[in-house]
């Protein structure tokens, strides 16, 4: 049960926010977090940049860590 309608919501010089929706369905129990994290274009693994609890849907990171970013299942691409 991924979010929806990830986006950015602020761009900073040397920051950014991102925002997204709640899934539609919890799978029957509450959501208690959200994970931001990045891929790391030179090793190609994923890296936390960021956490909140289930009731923050937004979270602020920086830009030099912004590459391509998922927020728990739901992939975004700042460049795209």
């Amino acid at each position: 049960m991924a979010p929806s309608s990830l986006r950015l919501t602020s761009i900073q010089k040397e920051s950014v926010t991102l925002a997204w929706e709640p899934p539609q369905w919890d799978g029957g129990s509450p959501i208690t977090g959200y994970i931001v994290e990045r891929l790391d274009p030179k090793f190609g693994n994923w890296q936390t940049v960021g956490e909140t609890d289930g009731r923050t849907h937004n979270c602020h990171v920086s830009q030099s860590l912004l590459t391509l970013v998922m927020v728990s299942g739901v992939i975004f691409d700042p460049a795209a």
